[in-house]
């Protein structure tokens, strides 16, 4: 869906290989404009929680991206995870979060 929009998009397994990415783009100086992550990990980091990890790991990098979770169940009751601007498993709130994100990070 996102790609049809023009978006590039590059892909990262894990927290590190994501960290390599923002690190490589800004040397390059074409940086990310977005965040997009599930929370848990497929192996090596199988941990279910990676991904909210993340976010202190790339806030310490000193990245301000928005970071937006697409995960299959999310916990209402846990809410929007600190640090992140959302957080849903539908792709019609996925696209809203997305421009949301993009219109904070044109500004």
């Amino acid at each position: 869906m996102l790609r049809s929009f023009g978006a590039l998009i590059t892909f990262a397994a894990s927290t590190g290989e994501a960290l390599e990415a923002l690190k490589r783009a800004g040397d390059q100086f074409q940086p990310f404009h977005l965040i997009l992550s599930d929370i848990d990990r497929q192996p090596p980091d199988t941990e279910r929680d990676a991904g909210l990890r993340m976010i202190g790991e790339i806030r310490e990098a000193g990245v301000p991206l928005p970071i937006v979770f697409y995960i299959a169940q999310p916990d209402p009751a846990k809410g929007v995870p600190a640090g992140a601007l959302g957080i849903t498993n539908r792709p019609d709130q996925l696209l809203h979060l997305v421009l949301d994100g993009l219109a904070r990070t044109r500004q």
